[in-house]
């Protein structure tokens, strides 16, 4: 009877402190805020909470002990598994092995260190093991960012970007503001540059695509015919475009209405789609348009749609992306471009270890996609799969277009 109760004892411990883990990633570690199941979210409360099990333990048995501990990490990882395969768009197995292996070694040492001090006071030893813990959740939090990153062994991806809306400031930025340092920087050109080699061309030409990997138009303003000649004749000799053009721009205006320095409000790039054979549609509705793009969770605004009466091109997404095989090149056409706007997938700063939308993750993997880049990052996003039909609250884009302005302006 003795042994039952210590074996319940050890399964309701190893259980709760899984629990408590996992909790602690989805609370402390952001995820319900940026609706993301990553384990890495729960680094350091795995830690914690391992040394933890490990301090309430030490009166008892070392194999009551240790099967404690097999029941907590046996526990995590299925708890992963079940958030993964039902909520997320994927299981991120490769992190949680990685969680699961962090979180056994913060047990295996803590309770070294026990063991190695168990003639102590226990008063010191309990403060010793839970200050140290504690020092090693905080650096795994700093240092969880990291994994997010892409590997850099190849040469990055040489972009090319042209772009409408803004991608280096978040708000007005004309040289004044950016003399006395009140011009905002956005997080989208910092995220883009650490992972490719990035170039801003003023105008579009032979020479300014010469060696450029992938072209990235981003509803840009009037362009020349020349320019529209330059970009059709660089794509069917083998270039590869990534182009993101709307029918009904939601971004919210930095200057007042009619400024010229404001994006277009629909698109300009009429003249070069119609030679693709594609045509694009009003969107179906206005609004928020969240859904899945693959593994991405994507959040756009008044999304328009593609329609081909050619062979050259294929339509996904429910007419949202355009796939074009032209002459020895490629194009991949998106019909929004409200989903480069901070406001709808940054969390805070450029590190993907902190983005509660899948947006600049997806474009990024289309531009490496596009480049033939295999340059992968130990950690990717696991995002929270969107329900068909399921409202959307309304994104902070809109809101602050429907007041009139960009909020940082306030």
């Amino acid at each position: 009877m003795q042994a039952r109760g210590a074996s319940r004892y050890a399964i309701a411990a190893g259980g709760f402190a899984a629990l408590v883990a996992i909790g602690w990633g989805l609370t402390l570690g952001g995820g319900l805020t940026l609706g993301r199941l990553d384990p890495l979210f729960s680094l350091p409360g795995r830690i914690v909470v391992a040394a933890g099990l490990a301090l309430v333990m030490r009166r008892r048995p070392r194999d009551e002990a240790f099967a404690a501990a097999l029941v907590m990490l046996a526990s995590s990882f299925v708890f992963d598994a079940v958030l993964g395969t039902v909520l997320a768009s994927r299981f991120a197995w490769p992190q949680a092995i990685f969680a699961v292996v962090v979180q056994a070694a913060a047990w295996a040492a803590t309770q070294f260190f026990i063991i190695r001090l168990g003639g102590r006071s226990s008063g010191i030893v309990f403060t010793a093991l839970a200050a140290g813990a504690a020092l090693l959740a905080i650096a795994a939090g700093w240092l969880t960012p990291a994994l997010y990153v892409p590997t850099t062994g190849d040469p990055a991806p040489r972009l090319a970007i042209v772009s409408g809306v803004p991608v280096e400031w978040s708000g007005p930025a004309d040289m004044m503001a950016i003399l006395d340092n009140s011009a905002q920087r956005s997080p989208l050109l910092p995220a883009l540059a650490e992972r490719f080699s990035v170039v801003r061309p003023d105008i579009v030409d032979a020479a300014r695509l010469r060696g450029v990997d992938v072209l990235l138009l981003a509803h840009p303003r009037a362009l020349q015919p020349a320019e529209f000649v330059a970009i059709d004749r660089w794509v069917r000799e083998g270039g590869h475009a990534l182009i993101l053009t709307d029918p009904l721009l939601s971004w919210p205006p930095d200057y007042p209405i009619g400024d010229r320095r404001n994006p277009p409000i629909t698109s300009l790039l009429t003249p070069v789609l119609g030679h693709w054979g594609l045509a694009l549609e009003p969107p179906a509705s206005d609004g928020d348009d969240v859904f899945m793009a693959g593994d991405y969770r994507v959040h756009a605004l008044s999304t328009g749609r593609f329609r081909t009466n050619g062979r050259d091109c294929s339509i996904a997404l429910a007419g949202r992306s355009a796939d074009c095989s032209l002459g020895k090149g490629r194009a991949v056409l998106i019909a929004d471009v409200d989903l480069l706007n901070p406001l709808l997938w940054s969390g805070g700063g450029d590190s993907a270890a902190r983005w509660r939308e899948g947006n600049l993750d997806w474009i990024i993997g289309q531009i490496d996609q596009l480049a033939g880049s295999q340059r992968a990052a130990l950690a990717t996003p696991s995002w929270k799969t969107v329900q068909p039909g399921r409202g959307e609250s309304a994104s902070p884009a809109g809101k602050s277009q429907e007041q009139g302005g960009n909020p940082d302006d306030r």
